[in-house]
């Protein structure tokens, strides 16, 4: 809409009396006063910036309850709520679960090359497991030893598989 258009649709508003004609005048010396409003934009904006900065801490927060973390005396941080005991049978279902990964995946790098890799970090290098699948709730590397018939595979003291 050009702006003589617009003109002429305000014009027909005003003649018809659907609007008021408002007119502001400023006292010499003084500039008019500007309204006050809110932008619902820039309120929309602070929130998502409020948003993003609370789950950048959340997700800081959450690197510290990873493995290496409770070595740095992390622990009442990123557990608060565990008992010792449910903090040990947590730490032993994660090194169960970590163990299963890592047989999986050796077992598919045994198909796909005809034999078991020489260490834990092949597996990595081949793309079957992710790096932080090599440790275990503590943060240490898990054990592996190939072996004529296979394989032992262990988190501490090696145990048979």
């Amino acid at each position: 809409m050009s702006e003589f258009d617009t003109c002429r649709t305000l014009y027909e508003l005003i003649s018809r009396h659907l609007l008021d004609e408002v007119r502001r005048t400023a006292t010499p010396g003084q500039p008019a006063r500007r309204v006050e409003s809110s932008s619902p934009i820039l309120l929309g904006l602070v929130y998502l910036v409020v948003v993003l900065l609370a789950g950048a801490a959340a997700r800081a927060r959450a690197a510290l309850a990873r493995p290496g973390a409770d070595r740095l005396g992390n622990e009442r941080l990123a557990h608060p709520f565990l008992t010792p005991e449910t903090r040990a049978a947590l730490d032993s279902a994660v090194v169960r679960g970590r163990l299963q990964r890592v047989e999986v995946s050796l077992e598919t790098y045994y198909l796909l090359n005809r034999g078991y890799p020489a260490g834990l970090e092949d597996l990595v290098t081949d793309g079957l497991i992710r790096p932080d699948s090599l440790f275990d709730a503590a943060g240490q590397h898990l054990l592996y030893q190939p072996t004529k018939d296979g394989y032992r595979l262990g988190s501490g003291q090696v145990s048979s598989d």
